[in-house]
């Protein structure tokens, strides 16, 4: 999901969901991993003026990830009870 969230930070859940995410297909891995991550360390989007990372930014991005993952997950929570009910 981080890696949605920052090739695309204007989209909202609903866009995410209009392309076809959910948490089925997509997931969230620990911060840790994002940090260690090349793809992610490499875009300018999580770096300083001088090109390294810049861990606030990636601590926001990956505050955002993580809401409109534990939304899309609440929301199929909510799904799978209005069909049991």
């Amino acid at each position: 999901m981080l890696l949605n969230v920052l090739e695309n930070p204007s989209f909202s859940i609903a866009d995410f969901q209009d392309i076809g995410l959910d948490v089925n297909n997509t997931s969230l891995q620990s911060k840790d991993v994002y940090k260690n991550s090349q793809q992610v360390t490499s875009n300018p989007a999580v770096q300083d003026n001088n090109g390294n990372l810049d861990t606030a930014k990636l601590d926001a991005i990956y505050n955002t990830a993580t809401a409109v993952y534990n939304t899309m997950a609440q929301q199929g929570y909510d799904k799978t009870q209005d069909v049991k009910t």
